[in-house]
């Protein structure tokens, strides 16, 4: 989930988007149990990344 996706949905809600993306990452998604972890980093995707 992005930031924007968090602000937007935290608009509609009215709460803070910032403190909505935090608590998903945080405690709803199990990032912190990933075994995936500590490589996560190495399979980013970013546009400058990807051919045409």
């Amino acid at each position: 989930m992005s930031l924007n996706d968090c602000n937007t949905i935290g608009q509609f809600y009215g709460v803070n988007g910032k403190k909505l993306r935090r608590q998903f990452r945080d405690y709803l998604s199990d990032f912190r149990q990933w075994k995936e972890k500590s490589h996560a980093k190495q399979w980013l995707i970013f546009p400058e990344n990807i051919g045409p």
